[in-house]
């Protein structure tokens, strides 16, 4: 089985070269390092959500309706952004250090992050010094700037770079989620009263009869 998948990436990356240009030839292979466990399961239960509310539950029950459309649409918008938020988040840098960075003597210690011995902060792992709220990560290895931490679901840390879109993430999925959670509510609502209505039909017809 890896020398399969190894075999299927070496062609992918192939067609990506032929279609791309040599530049985007690991581009493959960059594109399925990310894609973990966790990752996979967010897309999933997304998707998921989403084509339940939307097929399963929206259509059938409003169909084509002003209030069906407009539910469709905004639960689309939300979930489609956080969505790209997301993989936003999963691949972008979250913040290199650059490799030229160096204290500035000249600060005076005021704008440094200083350690508790004195001096400024040095990563022995990276080999450089390590700007103020840069952090090592030890599953990335390697040095990050304004590290918040490193989020197993999105298998990236959280820092500079990348912070807006996991903030992002966050707020437009849970507008998502409080949406389509709205939308079963009322849709179970509505099928309580539906079979209430049937129950209540079912029992004045007979009598009707026999009258």
């Amino acid at each position: 089985m890896p020398g399969d998948s190894f075999e299927a990436l070496v062609m992918v990356e192939g067609a990506a070269k032929l279609a791309l240009g040599t530049r985007f030839k690991k581009l493959p292979r960059a594109v399925f390092a990310k894609l973990s466990l966790p990752v996979l399961v967010v897309i999933a239960l997304i998707v998921f959500v989403y084509v339940t509310v939307v097929f399963g539950v929206t259509i059938p029950w409003m169909e084509h309706s002003v209030p069906g459309v407009l539910h469709v649409a905004v639960l689309t918008v939300t979930a489609g952004l956080g969505l790209i938020m997301y993989l936003c988040c999963v691949y972008c840098e979250p913040g290199r250090v650059p490799a030229d960075w160096r204290p500035d003597a000249e600060a005076g210690g005021l704008l440094l992050e200083l350690k508790r011995k004195g001096g400024s902060r040095y990563c022995k792992k990276c080999s450089r010094h390590k700007p103020p709220r840069t952090h090592h990560c030890r599953v990335c290895n390697k040095c990050v700037l304004r590290m918040d931490h490193h989020c197993v679901w999105v298998n990236n840390c959280v820092g500079h770079r990348n912070y807006k879109s996991f903030f992002l993430f966050l707020l437009y999925v849970t507008c998502a989620c409080v949406h389509a959670l709205g939308i079963l509510a009322a849709h179970a609502i509505h099928a309580v009263g539906e079979d209430s209505h049937r129950s209540q039909r079912a029992r004045v017809a007979p009598a009707k009869a026999a009258g």
